[in-house]
C-alpha cells in the first residue's frame, strides 16, 4: 500500500467521512468564505490590466507537436521578467471586492 493511500485511510479513519457527507467535505471552502468571493461593486469603472501577461505569452510560450504548450523560462530575458514581476506586483494590490463582477470574472 502507497504512503498516499495509507494517509487517505487514516483521513477517513480519523474524520469520519460519513458524517460529514463525503471526502470533498473535507476539502471544500468554509461557507463563510463564499460571502467574501461574492462580494464585487457593479459600479466599478476598475479595471486591470492584463496586457503584461499577454506580452509574456506571446513571447515566451511554445506550442509543441504532441499539442502541448511550453514556456521557455530559459528564454525569459531580465527584463521581461522585471515586467512580469511589475504585473504580478499589481496585481497583489488590487482590492478585488472594489471591482464588477464583469472584471473579476475574465
Amino acid at each position: 500500500m502507497s504512503h498516499l493511500v495509507k494517509a487517505a485511510v487514516i483521513l477517513v479513519a480519523a474524520f469520519g467521512v460519513a458524517e460529514f457527507g463525503g471526502i470533498e467535505s473535507l476539502f471544500a471552502p468554509k461557507v463563510s468564505l463564499w460571502e467574501h468571493w461574492d462580494a464585487h461593486d457593479d459600479g466599478s469603472a476598475e479595471g486591470v490590466d492584463h496586457s503584461a501577461w499577454d506580452q509574456f505569452l506571446k513571447a515566451y510560450v511554445v506550442g509543441s507537436a504532441d499539442g502541448v504548450n511550453r514556456v521557455a523560462y530559459g528564454s525569459v530575458t531580465p527584463n521581461d521578467q522585471a515586467a512580469l514581476d511589475g504585473y504580478i506586483g499589481r496585481l497583489v494590490a488590487i482590492t478585488v471586492t472594489r471591482l464588477s463582477r464583469a472584471e473579476q470574472l475574465p
